[in-house]
């Protein structure tokens, strides 16, 4: 015996009821929560002894139906509004990672993030320390891994490590200087790079020399220390030098080869074998396709009017 449509509507909307309340309890469940820390924050003491205590990204999602780029871009507006209200009262900024990373986990593509946080976080608090620094450059990184195509993460990453360390001890400084070379030698294999690239390398190189020579026992630690490059570095300018945007920055790149001991003209014998050896792969591939399918994937629009027939 079949049961009546009247039967099954009313299930369905028993079912469709007992989600929404639950749905609805959880919500009130995170409000209230959040309620609650709040008004701990204003019976607190001082800003150093208030606690932030934020839901985990995973909870956000299930509390927010899974819109959890809707909850990213609150947690962007939050974070600027406690950065804007935090400076104007010359408070510390400590809260600011959990937002921004919690923000980021929810939504891993929202640029804005990688490009605001670092000079805000950074620059919020003097002296700017060692811990600061790395714990900026990783979420730089995990922007890398999203943007793996963006010149501009990476080449931040290294300038960070740039006035804030002057003071500090030489093995700090010997540490991040290796850290940044690595950074703007990924940076330099990225197209767009900023032609600032190569000598924002030939600073680090010539600071890394310079720690290095002061932290070892040599006879004559006076003597100006020299800067030795490895092949793959000696590439990587070449690259730059190629790839220069205009003329002045070529001029410059030309004196750094010099002093490296690099011959400009390798970089046009490199350009030249690579013009060749695609001149030959493209002969090889015309030789291989059919005139006809090699024209239709060259010129697709020459193909079509060719073959189109005239309209009526």
């Amino acid at each position: 015996m079949k049961k009546p449509k009247q039967f099954h509507r009313s299930k369905l909307v028993q079912t469709t009821l007992a989600w929404t309340l639950l749905i609805l309890l959880l919500l009130n469940i995170l409000l209230a929560k959040l309620s609650l820390e709040q008004r701990h924050l204003l019976l607190g003491g001082s800003p150093s002894e208030r606690t932030y205590s934020l839901p985990s990204s995973s909870a956000l999602k299930t509390g927010f139906l899974n819109y959890h780029t809707l909850v990213s871009d609150f947690l962007w507006i939050k974070s600027l509004v406690y950065s804007g209200r935090n400076m104007t009262r010359n408070q510390s900024f400590e809260h600011l990672p959990t937002y921004i990373i919690s923000a980021s986990e929810l939504d891993p593509y929202f640029y804005a993030l990688y490009k605001w946080y670092p000079d805000v976080y950074i620059g919020a608090k003097h002296p700017v320390s060692e811990e600061r620094i790395e714990k900026t450059n990783q979420f730089l990184e995990r922007g890398m891994k999203y943007f793996p195509r963006d010149h501009r993460l990476p080449e931040t990453a290294a300038s960070n490590y740039i006035g804030y360390s002057a003071d500090a001890p030489a093995p700090r400084r010997l540490r991040e200087s290796i850290k940044a070379i690595e950074y703007l030698q990924y940076a330099a294999k990225l197209p767009g790079a900023s032609s600032n690239v190569p000598f924002l390398l030939d600073y680090f190189y010539g600071r890394k020399a310079r720690l290095e020579a002061e932290l070892s026992d040599g006879e004559n630690p006076s003597a100006a220390p020299s800067t030795t490059l490895s092949e793959n570095e000696k590439e990587t300018y070449l690259r730059l030098y190629l790839l220069a945007p205009d003329p002045h920055t070529r001029a410059r790149l030309a004196g750094l080869l010099s002093r490296y001991g690099i011959d400009e003209n390798t970089a046009f014998e490199r350009a030249r074998d690579y013009t060749q050896r695609l001149q030959t792969e493209h002969t090889q591939r015309l030789n291989y396709l059919p005139v006809d399918l090699w024209s239709t994937i060259v010129n697709p629009k020459e193909f079509d009017s060719a073959t189109a027939t005239p309209s009526r």
